[in-house]
């Protein structure tokens, strides 16, 4: 990839799952297999300024699900896919990579004025009050799971997760030098499960493997945005 290295952390990050940039970004067609979409496909009740998502029956289709959408490049087609109550952290990683936009680029002013632009469209901040970038650095290079998700959770409340999610997938489309994706996910392998919550390995094909974290909510498996955490 030849992204800034700044922005390639963060996206690193929030593509651990084998993401990648394509269009469509939150965009819902007809009915899908199983209830969750399908290509794109309309799902059940959830959460999120009106993402909708069934989940799915297991662990095992809802990452075929996923691999499916981020092997074509569809990640902006997956908030749905995502734990309901983790959908802002999703948003927020989005957020706070786009920020990384643009430098090192003669245009990185313009740049800077779309993002901001965006913002300004959904009433969304540069950053939560009272929490430096740094800060919000360290709590994902620290794995804090949960001060992570609560930061996420209030400086979105009043947003629509949907929308503003669509908006920041084109724009991060748009100005990736050289998109993620070039090593698809493979298989999942050591999967293990206990209750409302499972692990397993994602072997892409490069041989490199990654954490993947599901969470049952209501009976319905979902991807953890957890695993980006890990």
């Amino acid at each position: 990839m030849k992204m800034q290295s700044a922005w390639v952390l963060m996206l690193a990050a929030a593509l651990v799952l084998g993401l990648g940039l394509g269009p469509g970004c939150g965009k819902s067609g007809g009915e899908g297999e199983d209830g969750n979409g399908g290509n794109g496909g309309e799902a059940g009740e959830g959460d999120g300024g009106g993402t909708r998502s069934e989940g799915f029956e297991s662990p095992e289709k809802a990452f075929e699900a996923m691999k499916e959408k981020m092997n074509k490049g569809d990640f902006d087609e997956v908030l749905p896919y995502i734990v309901p109550g983790e959908r802002a952290g999703m948003v927020f990683l989005f957020h706070f990579a786009s920020g990384f936009a643009g430098r090192g680029k003669e245009n990185a002013g313009e740049i800077r004025k779309e993002f901001a632009d965006i913002r300004e469209k959904h009433n969304v901040a540069e950053k939560p009050e009272g929490v430096s970038g740094k800060e919000i650095g360290k709590m994902f290079a620290a794995e804090d799971k949960t001060a992570f998700l609560e930061t996420a959770e209030t400086f979105l409340a009043d947003v629509d997760l949907e929308a503003y999610y669509e908006d920041l997938c084109a724009f991060v489309k748009k100005h990736s030098d050289d998109p993620p994706g070039d090593d698809p996910a493979v298989e999942m392998k050591d999967l293990e499960t206990r209750e409302d919550r499972a692990k397993a390995r994602v072997v892409h094909e490069s041989g490199e493997q990654k954490t993947a974290i599901f969470k049952k909510v209501d009976g319905r498996w979902f991807y953890s945005v957890e695993s980006m955490m890990e």
